[in-house]
């Protein structure tokens, strides 16, 4: 089954939007898979992914993960969206994009924050609620924390994941 992806920035415009593979959806998680090759409609332009791709959406959590391979499997990163709660409908995936990032790749210990300025232009700009500006920060230290105890899903079992069948 498909599942479109379409996230927003705060002041609603598109950040991303694409079709997935629908893995597994809960209550609280949504799994999508996303080959080489899924074309992209982004605030960018059009583009074309590069990467397998596993994607994880939270609808209790303010933040979502990207966990990347190369196209022969080998791991490239963990690249988590500090975001809004994700809502499913059964058919799509919505999320808020709130500008900050943490990015670990392949051989290192260490996550790297990425998007600070963004983050600091955006709340300037629309507004943030300083609620939401603490809870960026807070979910920061959170998923800090989580990667370097390589918690799910920054562990080497949800590494080891691979799409079954056609």
């Amino acid at each position: 089954m498909k599942a479109v992806i379409s996230s927003t920035k705060f002041d609603g415009s598109l950040h991303y939007q694409f079709e997935a593979d629908l893995v597994q959806a809960t209550d609280r998680e949504i799994r999508v898979y996303t080959p080489p090759g899924v074309k992209l409609l982004t605030y960018r332009g059009e583009l074309m992914t590069r990467s397998h791709s596993l994607r994880i959406f939270y609808t209790d959590l303010s933040w979502n993960v990207m966990i990347r391979w190369h196209a022969d499997w080998r791991f490239e990163e963990h690249y988590v969206n500090i975001a809004d709660p994700a809502t499913w409908d059964g058919r799509v995936v919505r999320w808020v994009d709130l500008d900050l990032d943490l990015i670990r790749r392949a051989g290192s210990d260490e996550p790297v924050l990425d998007d600070e300025q963004e983050f600091e232009r955006h709340r300037i700009k629309w507004g943030y609620p300083e609620k939401l500006v603490q809870r960026v920060w807070q979910t920061v230290e959170q998923v800090w924390q989580l990667m370097r105890d390589e918690k799910v899903p920054f562990d080497e079992q949800t590494c080891l994941w691979r799409p079954s069948g056609p």
